[in-house]
């Protein structure tokens, strides 16, 4: 969520609200962002998962720990 300090005037209510929704939209597209990255930046993901377990082997697999996280993230489309 991002912070914006409130303004004092009382015909300040509508810029806070339209602020709100822009808020959303930008949430909406950062979590779109980051769920076609791959796709996006043409990165391989089996390969990129590789790399990073390599070097991070202590790191936990979200995908093997949950394996509906997926459709978790597809919910809403």
């Amino acid at each position: 969520m991002i912070w914006k300090h409130p303004s004092p005037s009382p015909l300040s209510t509508s810029n806070n609200n339209s602020f709100l929704s822009s808020a959303h939209l930008m949430s909406k597209a950062v979590e779109l962002i980051i769920k076609y990255a791959f796709e996006v930046f043409g990165v391989d993901i089996a390969e990129d998962r590789r790399i990073f377990f390599q070097q991070y082997p202590d790191a936990v697999d979200s995908l093997s720990v949950d394996p509906e996280l997926d459709d978790r993230l597809c919910e809403g489309e």
